[in-house]
């Protein structure tokens, strides 16, 4: 009798050592402060961040809303790369405790660079979800600007063009010309490329050529938009300012006479005669 009651305290004993059936992988088992054991939800219904793009550059932007279920009150919550609101509270990375009900919106930095993605990572619970954003693309077509066509112009002459002064690009967008040269501001004339900004002035110049009547042009091209500075030279003056000679009277019959001589003036050099 006494083996068989020793028996019986031995397996009683090894059952409460090894602990009975309990919750699953992703709950917390803990005293409740009665002797018993109580198992925690610490797995929130699934929610997710709608991700985001073409956001500014180095702006912060906030998430959808979304609202906690499925969990056990004080269920620790935590972020990496950004910060989460409470109900309405302060943004905040710190870790802390949510509840049940609870509306959560993450905020986050995006990045310096065009087109680069950002993410912040939410963790509630066991339960971890990304918010997303990437940023827009560079801007690199401005407003429409022209340069005026000039004419009549001299031969062999560096000729200016009026100055245009750029909006709607990005900064350090490319410019370039194909002959000529221009200048960014009061900086000098140059035919390389080169970086602009918005409310940067630029003026071209451009040789008019060597011959009468015909026309010289460049392309200026900004991000990726091109326009033309044209010019044209006046045409060749073969029209000499009015002359006259002198007349003979009473010269002797028969005899070769030399008029008075004239200066040519008004007229462009090579002109027939």
């Amino acid at each position: 009798m006494h083996k068989i009651l020793l028996m019986n305290l031995m397996f009683c004993f090894t059952l409460s050592a090894c602990g009975g059936g309990g919750g699953g992988a992703n709950d917390d088992v803990v005293d409740g402060g009665d002797g018993k054991t109580d198992v925690i939800d610490i797995t929130p219904d699934d929610f997710s961040f709608a991700p985001l793009s073409n956001q500014a550059l180095s702006t912060e932007i906030i998430s959808n809303e979304i609202t906690l279920s499925g969990l056990d009150d004080d269920t620790a919550i935590s972020i990496e790369s950004g910060s989460f609101s409470i109900n309405g509270a302060d943004y905040t990375s710190e870790a802390s405790l949510v509840n049940e009900g609870d509306i959560i919106v993450v905020m986050l930095t995006t990045s310096a660079d065009y087109q680069a993605p950002s993410m912040a990572t939410l963790t509630v619970g066991t339960l971890s979800v990304e918010f997303s954003a990437n940023t827009r693309s560079k801007d690199i077509t401005p407003e429409e600007f022209n340069f005026t066509t000039l004419q009549n112009t001299e031969r062999n002459t560096d000729i200016p063009s009026n100055q245009i002064t750029l909006a709607g690009i990005d900064n350090d967008t490319a410019i370039s010309i194909t002959q000529g040269v221009y200048k960014i501001n009061d900086a000098v004339y140059t035919s390389e490329s080169g970086l602009v900004k918005n409310g940067d002035t630029i003026s071209l110049l451009l040789n008019s050529g060597s011959d009468y009547a015909s026309n010289n042009s460049t392309n200026l091209t900004v991000g990726d938009y091109t326009t033309s500075f044209m010019i044209s030279t006046r045409a060749m003056d073969t029209t000499p300012n009015g002359f006259s000679f002198v007349s003979e009277e009473e010269a002797d019959p028969s005899s070769t006479i030399t008029s008075s001589t004239v200066t040519l003036t008004g007229f462009d050099s090579d002109t027939s005669i």
